[in-house]
């Protein structure tokens, strides 16, 4: 079983913490266009869109990735052969807006490429492989990372993974589970287990937090719903009342 394998490298307080913020979350809410980036790229029908959408969310805003992705959509129809037979330039110049566009643009081209070598027009295949090769044949992709992995995993192929932003990994960091990728992914994987859309909500919720709450600077501690798991909510609070 998928979840005995993740909890049992998951110690009993980082369950416990974990469990304390989806509990937590039960009371936040989210306005989905708040995610324009890889949520909205859901309606492609084919895996090469989604996957250049989340590659697209790679260091920059949602609304940039966003503009982006439509305007790579108006001069390849985001079409797989048609990413690779227009270049490296062409594409660079339909994600300008994004930043770091010939980096993102050679990364795309030969990631797209690859996985057309693999799988010519059926690489929607990869959703039917088994949850952890699906995971490493992604991962094997040139630009792509665990966050991008998992995301399309998530939100594309409906298998159980957690992926792990910049939000996420601050929020975790605070809450006290650390900053380690695999280990904030396997503790909510342990505590939600392998329900995809509750998996889907609590990182959405998450990053929700990390917006509106959980800020770099200045976090709200006080109004956050997570105060009541969170370490460093606990030693502000402690270090307020004695001055």
């Amino acid at each position: 079983m998928v979840e005995y394998t993740v909890c049992s490298v998951v110690n009993e307080d980082s369950k416990d913490i974990g469990s304390c913020i989806v509990k937590a979350l039960s009371r936040v809410e989210y306005d989905v266009e708040e995610f324009v980036g890889p949520v909205a790229s859901r309606k492609y029908s084919n895996i090469y869109a989604m996957l250049v959408a989340v590659m697209l969310t790679q260091n920059t805003s949602d609304a940039n990735a966003f503009k982006a992705l439509k305007q790579l959509e108006k001069v390849t129809g985001l079409d797989p052969h048609k990413i690779v037979s227009v270049g490296e330039e062409v594409i660079a110049e339909a994600i300008r807006v994004a930043g770091m566009y010939r980096v993102r643009a050679k990364r795309i081209v030969m990631a797209v490429k690859q996985l057309l070598e693999m799988f010519g027009d059926k690489a929607d295949k990869v959703c039917e492989l088994d949850d952890s090769e699906a995971r490493r044949l992604l991962l094997s992709l040139p630009g792509v990372g665990l966050k991008t992995a998992d995301v399309v995993l998530l939100m594309y192929c409906r298998k159980p993974a957690f992926p792990v932003d910049t939000h996420i990994r601050r929020i975790c960091s605070r809450v006290g589970l650390g900053s380690s990728y695999e280990h904030i992914s396997k503790t909510f994987l342990c505590v939600v287990g392998r329900d995809v859309e509750k998996l889907v909500d609590v990182h959405l919720k998450l990053i929700t937090i990390g917006r509106k709450y959980c800020r770099p600077t200045k976090p709200k501690c006080d109004s956050c719903p997570l105060q009541v798991c969170c370490k460093y909510a606990k030693s502000k609070a402690t270090g307020n009342s004695k001055s």
